[in-house]
């Protein structure tokens, strides 16, 4: 068992090695779907940088998840 720690909230989950790995595929899919909503063009400028914000977290994510395997 591995623990996953975010510290802005100070949030701990215990997760086996699969589940991480699972989360990891996750984050991954979800990034892809955001990044695909910013190509598209015409869009309202407020919800691009909800969209840019969004990957970015997606990103701290994914590193973090990327640190425990």
């Amino acid at each position: 068992m591995r623990i996953l720690k975010i510290t802005k909230n100070n949030f701990e989950v215990e997760l086996n090695h699969d589940d991480v790995g699972i989360l990891h595929f996750a984050l991954y899919e979800y990034l892809g779907k955001v990044q695909s909503r910013l190509r598209r063009k015409g869009q309202d400028e407020q919800v691009v940088e909800k969209q840019k914000d969004l990957k970015k977290k997606i990103l701290s994510m994914v590193e973090t998840v990327n640190g425990l395997i």
